[in-house]
This record gives C-alpha cells, sequence and structure tokens, in this order.
C-alpha cells in the first residue's frame, strides 16, 4: 500500500499503524517529510519526501507540468502511484492505496479470498473503488490504468481532489476489461458472518452507505480483528474508517501513552474509546454528548458549505490547508 502524507502527522497515526501489525501480507509505504515515529512496525516502510517531490514524480511519469495543490487533491494521482513509486512495487505480486484514518482488521483474509477469483483488482465497495482501501494486481496493463482514465490529465493538475481515485478509476477499469471484484451493498454484507467491506463513519458520526442509519452501532478493534454491532447484527469486517470521526474532540478519551498495549478499540458516532459496550450508550450521558456532537458537526457543516460557495472551492479548501484543519 502506498500512502504519501504531509504536515503534522495526525493525533491517530499510533491507530493506523498499530492496526498494521497483524497484516503480516501487506507492506505499507508511507512516504512523509516527517521522522518515523519510534514504533513503527516491520511492515512499515518510511520514506523521506515532500509534497513537492510527489508532484515531480508524478510530472516526470505523465508529462505534465502539475503544481503542489491542497495535500487533498494527491489523491489525484493514486492512479499513477505505481509508476510514481517503482521502488515500493519491486517484487510486490500487488500495489494499492488506503487512507491513515483507518484500523485494519483480518485484511489478510480478504487478500486470501481475493487470490481465488480471476480478478485484477479489489474494492471494498459495491460502484467505485474506495480510496481507503482499494488494491490492484501489480502487471504492465493494470499500472497504466491511469492514462485511461477519463481527462486523466486535467485531473493530475487540479487543486482540489476530483475523485479519479474512486470513481474516475472504477469507469477506467470497466471500459477495457480491468476487472474489479467488488462487494454487495452494505446491508447485504452485514447478513454474513464475515465481509471484506469497511465501516466508514461519516462526518454526523453515522455509518455511511447504509439504508437506515443505526446511531447505536459500535465498531470494536481488538487483537488484530474488527467487528460491528448494531441492534440485530453482530459479524466480523474488515476495517473502520473513523473519516468523520477522527478531530481532537473525537480522540480525546484515546491514551496514547497505552495504544501499544491497549488489546481493544472502540468506535461510535462520538469517537474512538468513548464507551466499552453498546449498553453504555443508553446512558443519560452518552446521549446528552451526542446531541452535542452532532449539533456541532451539523452547524460546522453549515458554515463550511456557506464558505465554500462564497469563496469557491479552491480558495475553501487553500484556506482549511492555511489554518491546519485535518481532511
Amino acid at each position: 500500500m502506498i500512502i504519501p502524507f504531509f504536515g503534522e502527522q495526525p493525533d491517530y497515526l499510533p491507530l493506523f499503524l498499530k492496526s498494521c501489525v497483524p497484516a503480516t501480507r501487506f507492506r505499507f509505504h508511507i512516504f512523509s517529510d516527517t521522522a518515523p515515529p519510534n514504533d513503527t512496525p516491520e511492515n512499515v516502510t518510511w520514506h523521506k519526501s515532500s509534497h513537492e517531490e510527489t508532484y515531480r514524480r508524478a510530472n516526470l511519469v505523465t508529462g505534465c507540468s502539475a503544481v503542489p495543490a491542497s495535500l487533498h487533491a494527491i489523491c489525484n494521482l493514486r492512479p499513477f502511484f505505481p509508476l510514481m513509486y517503482p521502488e515500493a512495487i519491486q517484487d510486490a505480486e500487488y500495489w494499492g492505496y488506503c487512507d491513515l484514518d483507518v484500523m485494519f482488521g483480518d485484511i489478510d483474509r480478504v487478500l486470501t479470498e481475493f487470490e481465488r477469483s480471476n480478478a485484477d483488482g479489489f474494492t471494498s465497495h459495491w460502484k467505485y473503488c474506495v480510496g481507503h482501501f482499494t488494491f490492484f494486481r501489480n502487471n504492465a496493463k493494470v499500472n497504466r490504468i491511469g492514462f485511461e482514465i477519463e481527462n486523466w490529465n486535467s485531473a493530475v493538475g487540479e487543486s482540489v481532489c476530483v475523485h479519479i481515485d474512486e470513481f474516475g478509476i472504477f469507469e477506467a477499469a470497466r471500459r477495457t476489461g480491468i476487472k474489479i471484484r467488488c462487494l454487495d451493498l452494505l446491508d447485504n454484507e452485514l447478513k454474513n458472518a464475515f465481509s471484506p467491506t469497511g465501516i466508514t463513519f461519516n462526518h454526523l458520526g453515522e455509518v455511511a452507505d447504509m439504508s437506515v442509519p443505526e446511531p447505536d452501532c459500535l465498531v470494536v478493534w481488538k487483537d488484530g480483528h474488527v467487528y460491528y454491532e448494531d441492534s440485530y447484527r453482530n459479524c466480523e469486517v474488515a476495517y473502520v474508517h473513523f473519516m468523520g470521526t477522527k478531530s481532537r474532540r473525537h480522540m480525546c478519551c484515546v491514551n496514547r501513552c497505552k495504544i501499544e498495549s491497549t488489546r481493544s478499540h472502540t468506535f461510535c458516532q462520538l469517537g474512538c474509546d468513548r464507551v466499552a459496550t453498546r449498553a453504555q450508550m443508553k446512558s443519560l450521558s452518552y446521549r446528552m454528548a451526542r446531541f452535542w456532537h452532532l449539533g456541532l458537526a451539523e452547524s460546522k457543516a453549515r458554515i463550511g458549505r456557506t464558505i465554500r460557495s462564497s469563496i469557491g472551492t479552491d480558495r475553501f479548501f487553500a484556506l482549511k490547508h492555511w489554518f491546519g484543519f485535518r481532511r
């Protein structure tokens, strides 16, 4: 897995690194301008790099003249990662990309099950390649899929993320005969004892892509496995993606000094390690905290939409980057 990221290391990075340890069939290549943490796992390789170096590599393989834009715009380069980072995929059977706001479960099992298929790639969704966990076979045809994406050259130079690593690459694969193994609808996947899907929390703390949001659901990472629980479902999934619940207020209950020795972590609408069991969600204190968090999230979303419509998308993301807001 190839992961460029720059700037301050996020508070949740130790959670990601901890979950990489049991994934013995995966190697994670992180390209960053920061120093590697002392507890970096053996299957995580830390490469010294920079935002400018990333675009230099991209321009070299694409022939474009793109300039570094918002950090989130690096996602537009993901389809070209196998050409940009040959040192990362040398002797590898697969290459892929993922996010850092993730705790992986048994993704080795996902890979093993994938190998029984004749597909060229895997994604944990049913209609596009998700940016938080997608991988492909390492071969010449697949590795040049970026050049099959419609308007790829303009996307590389975009100053904001235009999601060619999700929708664009999926459509290009469909059009060129590259087979992507997709999943069923999330509601159906959660009926299985194990599903290679991931659970994504949106900015309201709700599970994305679920037909009826389950506010009292709980996701548990324990000893290298991830479990999803709600009122009537209990199953194992491949990972949890806490995209919308990763701010400092969501992570305030995580004891960073004890992450390495802690056997389990929980994720809910309020963030990480706020409760140990679903029964605790019935308490008045939890209900009041959820009401406050939800109100704050909705207010921030409304303010963001207003500012974005007023000053434009490019300036909006430039402003977020200047203030150091996490994407």
